[in-house]
């Protein structure tokens, strides 16, 4: 191994050592209490390698979120594994998704807090250009999916209805229903939501979406319970296993 690759791969283990700190910071007192000086503390390393990292608090932020993507990523890349056609794929992404956002939930909110214009425009250029591909990479999950569903007649456009558009439908839904799950508890008492059904929530939603587009089969055709189900176990069971064991 070259000098050159040993300390860009000393550099990377570095990093991710740093953002392990800060997200215990953020865990333990919440993101307010996540400040350069915070992480210099408890990382033991001197503010100029921190800065070395991260250009700035809300940098790091974003180093976080780029951390949660390739999460996503990794738990996605298996829902193309599994037998089933469009649909049924989409309805276990959609099962994948709240599954992160329980199982890694600071990570969950550093991706929104991450989306505020007062982080987004402090991030560094060279991250922010990093971020913009790797976003691009989870709604590509998506539209594959979207695509694939067209190819096989599952699903049909036309002039009103085109593939980025049904992407961005999907893609709002599900980000729109985790928000409402994770945070209305906290703020009011709306009585059509329980926020102990999460799960049942993303479940129907992602189907009442899907039946209105008339992606085939429609939800009165097919048990898509059944499948969110049985692939739960299939493709994510240590995840499960994880999360239970951060419930007990």
């Amino acid at each position: 191994m070259g000098v050159s690759v040993r300390k860009g791969h000393e550099m990377s283990q570095r990093e991710e050592l740093l953002l392990d700190v800060a997200l215990s910071v953020v865990e333990e007192s919440g993101f307010s209490k996540l400040t350069m000086d915070k992480l210099v503390k408890q990382s033991g390393f001197s503010k100029g390698t921190i800065y070395n990292h991260f250009a700035s608090k809300e940098d790091l932020f974003s180093a976080l979120s780029l951390r949660s993507i390739r999460i996503q990523l990794g738990l996605y890349s298996r829902i193309f594994a599994m037998a089933g056609g469009s649909r049924e794929k989409l309805v276990v992404m959609a099962m994948a998704y709240r599954l992160f956002s329980q199982l890694y939930p600071t990570l969950y909110q550093v991706v929104l807090s991450s989306k505020m214009r007062s982080v987004a425009e402090k991030v560094s250029a060279e991250r922010a250009c990093v971020m913009s591909e790797s976003e691009n990479k989870l709604v590509a999950v998506i539209t594959q999916l979207v695509k694939q569903g067209g190819a096989n007649k599952e699903l049909t456009f036309d002039r009103n209805l085109q593939p980025d558009e049904v992407t961005f439908a999907v893609w709002s839904m599900a980000f729109g229903t985790n928000v409402l799950m994770e945070t209305v508890g906290q703020v009011s008492n709306v009585t059509c939501l329980d926020v102990s059904e999460g799960d049942r929530a993303m479940f129907l939603n992602i189907n009442l979406i899907c039946d209105g587009l008339g992606w085939l089969p429609l939800s009165r055709d097919k048990d898509y319970w059944a499948i969110w189900q049985q692939n739960s176990q299939l493709l994510f069971q240590s995840e499960l296993d994880q999360l239970n064991g951060q419930q007990l």
